[in-house]
Order: C-alpha cells, then structure tokens, then sequence
C-alpha cells in the first residue's frame, strides 16, 4: 500500500488482531471491520471505526498503528477484506507449518514414504534458498 491509495472519506478494512486465533480455522468476518479515512497527512493516516474511534497508521513505517491511547488491541489497515484475508491465510499457514515441524521427532519420519520426505526435503531446499535470497 502506498499514501496514494488512499483518499479522505474512502472505506478500508481493519484486522483486529485481538479477534485472531491462529491455532484454529480463521473467521475473516469476525477479525475485520470497516472503517472511514478521516485524514490523509504527510506521515499518518488516521481512521475512523465502526464505534467512532480514530487509529492513526504511520505511512512510513509499513502501516503500523500508532498506539499513543490506551488501546488494549492492535490493527492493521488494509484496502480490502481479500487483503486482510490473504495476509490471515499466510499467516495461518506459518503457523501450522511451524507447529508441525515443532512437534516432529525422528520416529515421525520411521511410516513415511520415500516420496513424502523427498519432497518435504525438496520443499525445505526451495525455502531455504528463498530465505538466503531475501537476505541479500
């Protein structure tokens, strides 16, 4: 996203974090909420929710929210539900995939197949490679 996609009155998506549990299956619906741009500025953007609250985003730090209240949550701003959502089902999958190789021992490995641990193994090379390119 970039200030430019943005215009004072438009409608945008904020994800409550609070709303998401990673360890079960998502519900977009209930982590998102439509919200109004009240004001574009040079460095923030500010918001306005459902429930009449302004959260401002710093523009020039990747969108985060700018926590000067006493907010007990955290959101994130996106220009539509299928953006929160791409970004939720991402996340979604990190986690499981984190988890499974968390709980893995080597006698998890002992009933399955050649072709299973090839290709997990082909799958960890092409992420590790990916992993050394985003380093550079």
């Amino acid at each position: 996203m970039e200030k430019k996609d943005f215009k004072k009155g438009q409608k945008a998506i904020l994800l409550s974090l609070k709303n998401v549990d990673f360890r079960k299956t998502m519900d977009i619906d209930a982590a998102t909420g439509e919200c109004t741009v009240v004001k574009v500025g040079r460095k923030y953007i500010t918001v306005e929710d459902s429930h009449g609250w302004e959260i401002r985003f710093d523009m020039e730090n990747n969108f985060e929210e700018v926590d000067d209240s006493f907010s007990y949550t955290r959101s994130e701003l996106y220009l539509s539900k299928e953006d929160a959502k791409k970004v939720l089902e991402r996340r979604y999958l990190i986690k499981a995939i984190e988890k499974s190789l968390h709980d893995m021992s080597w006698s998890t490995f002992d009933g399955i197949s050649d072709q299973a641990l090839q290709n997990l193994h082909t799958a960890l090379i092409a992420v590790e490679k990916e992993r050394i390119v985003l380093k550079k």
